[in-house]
Parts: C-alpha cells; structure tokens; sequence
C-alpha cells in the first residue's frame, strides 16, 4: 500500500474516534464515561497497530509476491542510492522467505518471482549498498544461503557470487574493514562466515573462486592481500580436519596465477619508465608478498601438516596420481612461477619466492617445504624441456638462470640446477640454430650467448658490478 494512503487512513481513524469520544465525553453519563475510556483504549491501540504496520517492512509472500517484486524493481532500476540503501535494509525480514520460496520443489508463481528477486538484487549497486552499509542483511543472506548449501541446484549463486566479489573489491566492505588484530578483525565476522566453513567451500558455491569468475581485473594490491588472507585461514581450518579436499586450494592458487598473468600482460603494455609507478606493478608486489606469506605460513604450520605420501613421478599429474594438500600447493607455486617468467619484471618475485622453497642450506628445509620442492622439480623440469627443446613459452628457463646462476652441472648442489645446467649444455646450440630469436629468450637480460666460445655468460647484477667476475657455462652439441 502507498504511504500516502496509509498516512491518510491513519488520519481518518483518529479523526473518526476523536469525534466519538469528544461526543461521549461531552454526554458525562456513567455509560458515556466508560464508553469514553473504552474508545480512548481502541484509538492508542489502533494508533499502535497502524504505526506498526507503517513502519515495518512489508514482508515477502503468496499475496504480495507480484507487487514486492514490482515495488523492489522500480527502486533498483531508479537508480537513487538513497532509496536502494533504505531496501537494502526492508528486505531483510523477507530473505529467509525469498530462499525457500525460490528453492521449492513444486513449481508456482511465488517461485517464479522469488527467482526473480534473487536475480534483480543481483545488480551491483544493490550488492555494494549491502556490502558496505549493511552487516545485518549481509550476514542473513549469507547464512540462509550457507545452511542451505548442500542443494543441488544453487539458484542464488550470481547474486552471491557478487556479493563477494564486492567485500574483496570493494575498500570499504565488511571484509576489508575486517583488519587483522584490529577492530572488526578481533571477531572476523564474515572471514569465519565464509571461509571457516568446509561445507560452503567445498558446495557450487565455491566461495574462494567461483565469484572470480566475474572479474579479476578490478582487483587491487588491497584485494589480493585479503585474498590471500582468506586461502591462509582456509588452509588452517584444512589442517585441522575440517575439510579432506584439496581442489579447492588448487582452484585458488590457479584463479591467482590468472591474476598476475593479467597485470603481468598489463605491464608488458607499458614503457619501462611507467612500470614501476603502474597499479599492475603494485599488483604483482601484493602476489609476490602474499606467496612469500604463504610459504612462511607453511613453513610455521609444519607440525600439522598431513604426512606425505609417496606418488608417481613418471607421467605426474595433480588430477590422476597426486590429488593431496602438497600437489595442489605445489602446482600452485609452478602455476605462479610460470606466470611471473611471462616478462622480466617478474623475476625477482621468483627469486624470491624459490629462495624460500630451496633454502640453504638444505638440512634446514622443514617436511612440508620438501614435499612441495620435490613435486615443484617435476614440473620445473618438464618446463625446461618444454623451452629448450619446443622452444615453447614462457620463458621459465631464464627466470631459473636468473635465481641459480650458471656454473658446470657437477658444481651444482641442487637437483633442479644441475638439471638446468644439463639441458642447457646439451640443446642450447641445438635450439639457437633453429630459431635464434627464440631461443635468445630462454636466457635472461644479463645473460648471452657466445657462439664462438660456444659458452653462456652471465654478468650477475652485483659480482659483475664489484669485481667484474662472469658465471659461464661450456656448451656442446
């Protein structure tokens, strides 16, 4: 009902009883009097119960399903914030009803608009309005979904697919505001919420990654630092039985290679006086930092780390032989390193990343790190042979060079560099012969090739510069 109708018949009651009882009164009978009081009592009870009915929200069902879905329509299509922030919060007394309308085996108009409901709230000014002005409708919505998440068929997933791609993008969201140690950080409402739940992550749901498929461009260096946040409290709640599935990390650390693809190919855009001031280059810093933070996560969780167990290393897979905790991390990182090495800029973040995983010395290295290192040579060495002998890219082998350096192969202490070493002493020249340009690639910008020494020759970055000393390395057919 419009407001004004409802104001106006408001009015008219109290007017109607104000007549009554002024008649009444006027009359001082003993049956005047007690009908006096008894009018007096309907009108305060009358007066409430319109009051009541006109400030609460209307809430969604049968009768009404048709003209909530209209009313709700013309405010989000209006477009006046204003207006969408005050519905962000009357929807609230109707979430619980729109879901299990929109979720009833027996189909009816009811559920139709229910459906459709759940689709308008989709647009994302109404999913930013909730995200940042209101925690309690936020967190309804969320829990309804979530204890119901076991359905087979997930008729809200957009609308929450939005919902939290928001809290990560947006700055000002419950989750953003959720800062570690601090303020709402002490409790991590919604991080608990969504990510502490091994049901939700493991349903269609998939809140660490299916909203990534909306977008990944809009995330900044503050989004990946939270996101990384959230895969580190997943993965604790993972090591303390809560989930027994690793795909879900696997998914994440892919959805994050993706990222750093995006700003990588961002980057190779620009000139290199504009790289460093770039919002990509900030991006790719966020990556590098988070890996490094997961490493060290990883690193101080070893104890409650699973055992590992042994897996087939000729024809290694993730899906067919290795499907564990250390595969999906493992992969992950390669993922990463494989995306980093698409332009040179992402080399230190390799280095530094490798500088965690292949510490020296190597008696230091803990359980879980050696379980990740002995998968990550796999896929490190098929990828070397992929660029020295396919010449294909991206050029991992030079981002290998720039983190080991170069020396002969029997100077090598780890397996991984005196693999390196090998391939490039033996299919170098082979590969420059065939396509130079290409193979000229596979090294990094300090190294070259010197065909008639039939040698590569590396100019470190600080040994060169202090003593003029060079890394070689003697090559043959």
């Amino acid at each position: 009902m419009p407001w004004l109708i409802r104001i106006l018949l408001i009015l008219g009651t109290i007017a109607l009883c104000d007549i009554l009882t002024t008649y009444f009164h006027v009359n001082k009978t003993y049956t005047g009097l007690a009908i006096f009081f008894l009018w007096n009592a309907m009108l305060v009870a009358i007066i409430i119960y319109l009051l009541y009915k006109l400030m609460n929200p209307v809430k969604f069902n049968k009768k009404n399903a048709e003209a909530y879905f209209q009313g709700c329509s013309h405010i989000i299509a209006s477009g006046i914030e204003t207006d969408i922030q005050q519905l962000t919060s009357e929807i609230l007394v109707s979430i619980a009803a729109i879901f299990q309308y929109a979720n009833e085996d027996n189909h009816s108009k009811t559920q139709e608009y229910a459906i459709a409901l759940i689709t308008l709230f989709s647009d994302s000014i109404f999913c930013k309005k909730i995200v940042k002005h209101n925690p309690s409708t936020l967190y309804m919505i969320l829990e309804t979904v979530i204890a119901n998440c076991d359905r087979h068929e997930a008729k809200e997933r957009n609308f929450i697919d939005r919902l939290i791609l928001y809290l990560f993008i947006e700055p000002d969201s419950q989750l953003q505001r959720e800062e570690p140690y601090y303020g709402l950080g002490r409790f991590g409402t919604f991080k608990k919420l969504i990510f502490g739940n091994a049901k939700f992550l493991r349903s269609e749901y998939r809140p660490l990654t299916g909203w990534l498929m909306f977008s990944t461009s809009d995330f900044n260096a503050k989004s990946i630092k939270k996101y990384f946040e959230v895969i580190e409290y997943s993965l604790e709640k993972y090591l303390k039985g809560d989930d027994n599935s690793p795909d879900i990390f696997y998914s994440a650390m892919n959805y994050m290679a993706e990222i750093i693809k995006n700003n990588i190919y961002n980057l190779k855009r620009q000139t290199d006086n504009e790289l460093h001031a770039s919002p990509s280059y900030n991006n790719l810093i966020a990556c590098s930092s988070g890996l490094s933070s997961m490493i060290q996560f990883i690193i101080n969780k070893a104890n409650v780390f699973p055992e590992a167990k042994e897996f087939k290393k000729n024809a290694y897979s993730y899906h067919n032989n290795d499907k564990n905790i250390y595969g999906a991390l493992a992969n992950g990182i390669y993922e990463a390193i494989e995306a980093f090495s698409i332009h040179h800029i992402g080399y230190e973040s390799i280095r530094f990343l490798l500088l965690e995983i292949y510490p020296y010395p190597e008696d230091s290295i803990s359980q879980p790190i050696k379980s990740i290192q002995e998968r990550l040579d796999i896929l490190l060495e098929n990828k070397i042979e992929q660029n020295l002998t396919r010449l294909l890219y991206p050029a991992v082998t030079a981002s290998l060079i720039y983190f080991f350096g170069l020396c002969e192969p029997e100077n090598a202490k780890l397996k991984i560099h005196k693999f390196l070493l090998t391939e490039l002493k033996g299919k170098f020249i082979r590969a420059h012969s065939s396509i130079p340009e290409v193979a000229l690639d596979m090294l990094p910008t300090d190294t070259t090739y010197n065909a008639a020494e039939r040698k590569l020759i590396r100019k470190h970055s600080i040994r060169w510069i202090r003593n003029k000393e060079t890394e070689e390395l003697n090559l043959s057919e």
